[in-house]
């Protein structure tokens, strides 16, 4: 895997040794790839996207980051208002995600989830945060 990043308007992150955007590339072992861009700088507000694309087609989920289902269309062309933050976007997730953790445990379920879900996800977090600071890739 390998990543690299920029500053290109939070100049403030470089004190913590972080980037405002960032892009890594994972090649699996059978060839396939993954490309991992996140950034902290979207000028039309909080954009979170999926897309999946395959030999047969594409898969793209949340591509058009909308505040809500109102489309406007004069003479400037199709927009809409798009969420301005993370915070926004994510505040009734959150306080979901939290409430359903909470009835988890205290109901006893399983949650679907397992310790080694969390540990592949930081494996592969440090991974790419080593091979921005390294400059290169490195095997994972």
């Amino acid at each position: 895997m390998n990543a690299s990043g920029t500053i290109a308007i939070h100049e403030g992150l470089r004190e913590c040794g972080d980037i405002d955007n960032g892009v890594g590339t994972i090649e699996f072992e059978d060839g396939r790839l993954a490309v991992l861009y996140a950034s902290h700088t979207m000028a039309h507000g909080h954009d979170t996207q999926t897309e999946v694309i395959g030999t047969a087609g594409t898969l793209s989920v949340g591509r058009n980051p909308r505040a809500n289902r109102v489309e406007i269309a004069d003479g400037y062309g199709v927009r809409n208002a798009c969420t301005p933050t993370f915070f926004e976007r994510f505040e009734d997730a959150f306080l979901r995600e939290a409430q359903a953790f909470v009835a988890l445990l205290r109901d006893g379920a399983p949650t679907g989830l397992t310790l080694e879900d969390a540990l592949e996800a930081t494996r592969i977090g440090i991974a790419l945060r080593e091979a921005y600071g390294k400059g290169g890739a490195v095997e994972l």
